[in-house]
This record gives C-alpha cells, sequence and structure tokens, in this order.
C-alpha cells in the first residue's frame, strides 16, 4: 500500500502534473528562458549594454552570467518533463 494513495496529491495534483497543458506550459516558459538567455550573448542592446545602463558594476560579467543562468534554466525546464515521460 502507498503511504499518500488517498491524497490530494495522487487524486487531483499528479495527473494534472502529465497533462498536456502542463507540458506546453513548461516548453513555453523553458523556450522563453533559453531564447533570452541567447540574446544576452547575441545582441548588446540586450546583454552588455543593458546591464550596463541598470548601473551593473561588471555589465560584461554580468550580462554574460545571466544568459548562460537563463540558458541552463530554460534547459532544465524543457528537460525535466521530457524525463518524466
Amino acid at each position: 500500500m502507498q503511504p499518500h494513495s488517498n491524497s490530494v496529491w495522487s487524486k487531483i495534483i499528479a495527473p494534472a502534473w502529465r497533462s498536456r497543458a502542463v507540458f506546453l506550459l513548461r516548453l513555453a516558459v523553458g523556450l522563453i528562458f533559453f531564447t533570452q538567455g541567447v540574446l544576452k550573448y547575441i545582441d548588446p542592446n540586450m546583454g552588455v549594454n543593458r546591464f550596463t545602463t541598470i548601473g551593473f558594476a561588471h555589465p560584461y560579467f554580468t550580462a554574460h552570467f545571466v544568459g548562460t543562468f537563463e540558458m541552463i534554466c530554460g534547459a532544465q525546464r524543457c528537460e525535466l518533463h521530457v524525463k518524466e515521460q
């Protein structure tokens, strides 16, 4: 017997978590983060110039750090759902 067989998680949340809507939402969020991270490297106005305008002390490092972080997190958002299927 499973410990939480009659819980709210097993009856409502777990089936919804595997739905197509959740898959599409995770895919959209992952792609948005990934593309924004790539833009931090490609477009100076989205990367270094933006962080310079905001007033960060090291805008070049910060832009690339944030871009890398966004790409990793975006890829994870897309990858996690595929792995669960």
